[in-house]
């Protein structure tokens, strides 16, 4: 009787195909101390007995993994903005970070250093050392593998259709997480990198926009900017609706500086500036020729 109780639950532990992380269990560690534990028993067990054996060890396996996965699984932390101001932050493993208005970053750090990080708005981040294990950041369908210390800025609200990631030091390997990260792109330190939310499309070039940090910085600079692109900016960093009227103006180029402006102080000029000028209603604001 004592062999079908041992063949019981030698199968019973065999039967488990996987523990959880940082668990250093296994199948034949738990059946050599089973033999350790019950190896001299010489008394028959009855039916009922043999049961309640099998059944006890299989519950006393499932708590101890149960109990196991709580232990090792990794916390996830959460850190949002509002929607009025940014959020500086200063993570475990040494990471700056920086969040836009109105984002949202959930991060995880496993023993073994690997870190995880999903985020849906807009972060600029700073990783100050080479990391020693992998280091992941995710949003959308977009896979970002970090393995260098590196300064990037990464915009994905849920309104845009693209996500927009841009290096400014070091470099960053860049997949989709539906084509597979066979198809990665390295962006290095002055580049930029698009990944379309419609097709999954991942595309890479130079960086030509000075403005792209200009949530955190608080400074507009703009430099023979054509007046759509000036626009195309305005409407980003202040959260305003803008319309052009007369496609000449879309392709008068305007050249200025900002620090910490108001949208009024901005728009009044730019007036002052340029050869356009602009009626407001509300939050929305048109352009057009004097």
């Amino acid at each position: 009787m004592k062999s079908n109780i041992d063949n019981i639950f030698r199968d019973k532990i065999s039967n488990l195909s996987s523990v959880p992380e940082g668990t250093s269990w296994t199948p034949e560690k738990g059946w050599n101390e089973y033999k350790k534990a019950h190896g001299k028993r010489i008394k028959p067990f009855s039916k009922v007995a043999l049961f309640t054996a099998s059944a006890a060890a299989t519950v006393a396996i499932i708590i101890a993994l149960s109990i196991s996965t709580n232990v090792f699984s990794p916390k996830v932390i959460i850190a949002t903005s509002p929607a009025d101001s940014t959020k500086e932050l200063l993570l475990p493993n040494g990471s700056k970070v920086w969040m836009n208005k109105n984002s949202t970053i959930a991060y995880s750090i496993r023993k073994s250093g690997e870190f995880n990080l999903k985020l849906e708005g807009e972060v600029y981040i700073e990783i100050t050392e080479e990391p020693n294990a992998p280091y992941t950041i995710k949003t959308g369908s977009a896979v970002i593998a970090v393995k260098s210390a590196t300064k990037l800025n990464v915009r994905a609200y849920p309104n845009d259709t693209d996500i927009d990631i841009t290096v400014r030091d070091g470099s960053v390997s860049v997949s989709d997480n539906i084509l597979g990260k066979g198809l990665a792109l390295l962006v290095t330190k002055g580049n930029y990198c698009s990944v379309s939310r419609a097709n999954s499309f991942v595309f890479a070039t130079v960086n030509t926009n000075e403005n792209y940090l200009a949530w955190k910085t608080g400074k507009l600079i703009f430099n023979e900017t054509p007046m759509a692109t000036v626009t195309q900016i305005l409407r980003q960093y202040y959260g305003k609706e803008i319309t052009i009227t007369d496609d000449s103006v879309a392709y008068y180029s305007y050249t200025g500086t900002f620090n910490n402006a108001s949208f009024d102080n901005v728009l009044a000029q730019i007036q002052l500036d340029s050869i356009i000028e602009m009626s407001k209603d509300g939050n929305v604001v048109t352009i057009s020729k004097k």
